[in-house]
Formats: C-alpha cells, structure tokens, sequence
C-alpha cells in the first residue's frame, strides 16, 4: 500500500474546508493549551474546530485530544454530545516547577476521546476501538455479577451481554503509562516546534487503538509532526496542517525521513507546490548552516568588542 501525507501550511479553520465530507477517520491531535505566552499557544476556536470536525469526521471515526485542566473542560463543555471518555497519561517527567509552593507538581495529562457513534455497547454505530496488548484466554468465560439477569439487562440494556462473554484478558485501563520525550527524542534545532512535543509512543498507541491500517489520520497542529510519524509508520495516511512556516518546514523534512516511500502532497495556504524530498533537506542544511555563520560572526563581534 502506497501512503500518502497531505501537508498545509496554514490556518487549520482554512485548510479543514478543503477536505471532503467524512474523509478522515481519525483525528489525533495535541492542540494549543493556551497556558503561556508564547505566539503559538493561542486556543483555536472551538465552535468553528468542531464544526470542521464534525464535518469531515467518518461515522466510525475518532478524535483523540491531549488537553490539561481547565483546557480539558472547555473541550468536553465545547462538544458534550461527541464527547466519550478520557484517558490519563502518565508522564515520567514533572512540571510546574516554578509553581511547586503553591500546587502540586503536574506529572498527568489528559487523554480525550470524542466519536460521533457514542460509546459502549449501546452505541448507535460502534467507533473504531483496537484494543492493544490483550491476551487471549485458552477457553471462553462469561464474568459474573451480583445482580439476576432481568436486572442487569434492565439497568445496562440487552446488548450488554456482549460485554460479558469474555475470550481475551489484559484487557487497556484508563491509564497510560509512557515516558516523557527524552533528550534523544526531542527534536532539536532553533525553529523546531514547542516544547509540548509528545513521544511517539504515545502516539503510535492511540493511533493503533483508534483507527485501522489504511485509515487517514489528521492532525490540525502538527508542530513536530510526532503523530505524522507515528500514523505514516502504523501504514496509515496522514494530513498534517501547521500554521507556522518556521515549523513546518523542519517537519516536512522530519516525516520525509520518517517516510521516504511516501507520496507528499505539499500545500502553502490552498495552493500545492513541488519540492523533493532532496531539495527540501538542502534547503534545511543551508539555512542552518547560515544560523551557524551568523553566530559565529555574533561570537566574533563579541570577543573584538571585549
């Protein structure tokens, strides 16, 4: 199977009205928390976010939003009927150091999942769900309770019973255990994306869990493009939109080289443009060898001055 990466370089409200009805299966995306002061953590609208997203979501498809706090309310309060369950992941790095004598530090975030169908076995169309890591049992069971039948089905629905016919045990909690990027995974370089960079572990995970293969994943601010890379090497399609050029142009490359087979299909604003995947990586090369010149010359200046 061939995969493609439709790249944007725009406002994702913009470059979302380009895609067609139902065309992405799964939105798997780390959204601005609107926590500091920094020019790209501005929180997108959310009416307009979900109305796009509603639009071009499947009807088995999925979103799956890393969120925290009071931004993880807002999400759920923005769209309570698409709103599912959420999911904690459990970081190995701590933060809100520079709060640590008013608060507890934050070592958590959270994991929202969004579907169109609804949830559990009363769901009027089933989203995707892969479970990860189960273990098949060597004989059928079905657990037990403590109430008769008649009242179970009566308080969980007939349908329910599916969920007690058990051939499979280990089955995923609530809780994600993957450690925080790490000095060999951060990517690095001036013009790289924030520091919010989440592992592609963590990514890799939700995207097995809630698409399937040959699925088309979006993510609306790809930033490091940690979820493109994560999606092309799970052998799915990925739509990548980036407002900022200076870290669009470093995650091209980054999911070029993650992806060397891919398709890419790269769009400034609306428009397409050409550009290999050889071109690009010299285009990278020259500018950093020019942030390299200017320094050293900066370093020089310095010293004479001195």
């Amino acid at each position: 199977m061939k995969l493609t990466a439709r790249l944007f370089n725009a406002d994702c409200l913009v470059a979302m009205t380009k895609l067609a009805d139902e065309s992405v299966d799964l939105i798997a995306v780390d959204l601005p928390y609107g926590v500091s002061v920094e020019a790209w953590d501005k929180i997108i609208p959310m009416d307009k976010m979900f109305g796009e997203f509603r639009r071009i979501l499947s009807p088995t498809g999925n979103i799956v939003m890393t969120a925290q706090g009071r931004f993880s309310a807002a999400l759920i309060a923005a769209a309570p009927d698409l709103y599912c369950y959420s999911m904690i992941w459990a970081k190995t790095r701590k933060t809100q150091h520079l709060h640590k004598d008013y608060r507890v530090l934050a070592q958590h975030e959270d994991v929202l999942v969004f579907a169109k169908g609804g949830m559990g076995n009363n769901a009027k169309v089933h989203p995707t769900y892969n479970p990860q890591g189960l273990t098949e049992l060597d004989k059928p069971v079905t657990s037990r309770n403590s109430l008769n039948k008649d009242t179970f089905y009566k308080l969980s629905g007939p349908s329910a019973q599916r969920g007690r016919n058990q051939t499979h045990t280990n089955w995923p909690t609530s809780i994600l255990f993957f450690p925080s990027v790490g000095a060999k995974e951060k990517v690095k370089g001036k013009g790289n994306a924030p520091q919010t960079q989440k592992p592609v572990a963590l990514m890799d995970y939700l995207i097995r869990t809630f698409s399937n293969e040959g699925d088309t994943v979006l993510d609306c601010t790809m930033g490091s493009g940690t979820t493109g890379v994560a999606a092309l090497q799970a052998g799915r399609h990925f739509i990548g939109i980036e407002i900022s050029p200076r870290f669009f142009e470093n995650t091209e490359a980054r999911l070029r080289a993650a992806a060397p087979d891919a398709d890419f299909d790269i769009r400034v604003g609306a428009a397409p443009i050409e550009r290999s995947t050889t071109s690009l990586l010299a285009e990278v090369m020259e500018r950093k060898r020019a942030e390299y010149r200017a320094f050293k010359e900066r370093e020089k200046a310095a010293k004479t001055a001195a």
